[in-house]
């Protein structure tokens, strides 16, 4: 649940909260990793610098929405998740995880603490996350977390094929809230 005056949304093993520059070391862990970034819509990130100038420029200036995921154990940053709500094209998702971390249920439990949290507002939403049709990950996890693959996929500027999911709102009501 969110601890508004703190901003803070708690989950079993993970609290998800604003991204701050005292993250930097641990989001350029992953995001110098061009295995992690790989299918991302930035470049790798080639020195503490670019963390830094990405931290102020995605996470500080419009911070709504967008969490970093710390380990409760150690308070590490081991990724982000954000909700992008009335975007140009539709209401999405986006989320990234530290390789060392990765297939261990981290990221479905930040979903199910946003999506928790952020309830009121989203759901009477559609909501949407799509993915690279190479990135087999993405795929499975929207695949195990409620999201229906429309099959509809897209080219961007880049030659890239993308497949979109939408999120079933009434199998995650159900989940989040244990019904």
């Amino acid at each position: 649940m969110e601890k508004n005056n703190l901003n803070i949304i708690t989950a079993e093993r993970i609290y998800l909260k604003n991204v701050s520059l005292e993250s930097a070391d641990d989001m350029y862990e992953y995001c110098s990793d061009e295995s992690v970034v790989k299918f991302l819509t930035f470049d790798r990130h080639k020195n503490i610098n670019d963390t830094i100038n990405a931290i102020k420029e995605y996470f500080l200036k419009d911070p709504i929405g967008k969490y970093g995921i710390y380990l409760n154990s150690n308070n590490k940053l081991i990724g982000t998740i954000d909700i992008r709500l009335d975007s140009l094209d539709y209401n999405n998702f986006g989320w990234v995880i530290n390789k060392k971390y990765q297939k261990n249920g981290y990221c479905s439990e930040a979903l199910s603490a946003m999506l928790k949290s952020w309830w009121s507002k989203i759901k009477s939403l559609d909501l949407y996350a799509k993915h690279d049709i190479e990135n087999k990950d993405s795929e499975h996890f929207m695949d195990n977390n409620n999201f229906i693959k429309l099959n509809k996929k897209t080219l961007n500027d880049e030659g890239i094929t993308y497949c979109v999911h939408k999120l079933n709102i009434e199998n995650i009501e159900a989940k989040i809230f244990k019904k």
